[in-house]
């Protein structure tokens, strides 16, 4: 038997891009910007990206950022030195990110419908329908 069978043939490499592994950060300052926090976490690995989201009407950092990493342990070094301390001028809290980065339009999207949900809305002191009544006609016989 030759070692060429199919079953004993490397695998074709994959074509997805590597699985991101990014790392949210909550607690930041408002002064914050993304070349601080690439220059503060490089010392753990090669960073891929950083990401300060901003609030689409104010301009100003919503107080929470993104660090992807090309590779996981050096990602978990990062969390595991840094969760709870302080990182430039504030304590944050750590933890891998759950899901991928938004886009823009996505964000926009979700902030417009927690404002509409936040809104003051008039309700009616009942909750049940309306009930219509019969005006009942009276006899002028009374």
């Amino acid at each position: 038997m030759s070692d060429s069978s199919p079953h004993n043939s490397p695998r074709p490499r994959s074509k997805t891009p590597p699985k991101r592994i990014s790392l949210f950060l909550r607690g930041l300052s408002e002064e914050i910007k993304d070349t601080d926090l690439r220059e503060f976490f490089s010392k753990f690995g090669e960073i891929r990206d950083v990401y300060i989201p901003k609030d689409y009407y104010t301009r100003k950092p919503r107080g929470f950022g993104f660090v992807e990493f090309l590779n996981y342990n050096e990602a978990k070094e990062a969390l595991e030195k840094t969760d709870g301390t302080e990182v430039l001028g504030t304590t944050v809290k750590v933890v891998f990110a759950r899901e991928e980065r938004k886009a823009p339009d996505d964000m926009r999207r979700r902030e417009r419908r927690y404002r509409r949900s936040r809104s003051p809305r008039r309700r009616s002191r009942s909750r049940t329908p309306p009930r219509y009544r019969r005006d009942r006609s009276y006899s002028s016989s009374r």
